[in-house]
């Protein structure tokens, strides 16, 4: 058997720790819950990439995107030349 937990009056329940962990949950992170039958299911969902646009302010001016590569390899091979001499 699981963990028995309450329902707040506004309708809210606090996920244990242990159930936090045990999903990876972080703060932020989105949770599906799936009802099959009289029980409630939840699950972690993973980010995708439309959950990411806007968390960066856009480039101004606006980018080329082989500009973006161009210069993502050079900050690649620049750190690896740190790295490894």
């Amino acid at each position: 058997m699981g963990t028995v937990i309450s329902l707040t009056r506004k309708g809210q329940l606090t996920i244990p720790k242990s159930v936090r962990e045990a999903l990876d949950l972080k703060p932020f992170d989105r949770v599906e819950v799936e009802v099959v039958g009289r029980e409630a299911r939840l699950r972690k969902v993973p980010l995708t990439l439309d959950d990411l646009v806007g968390i960066l302010p856009p480039l101004d001016p606006p980018m080329d995107p082989d500009e973006m590569v161009r210069l993502a390899k050079e900050e690649r091979a620049q750190r690896w030349r740190e790295k490894f001499g």
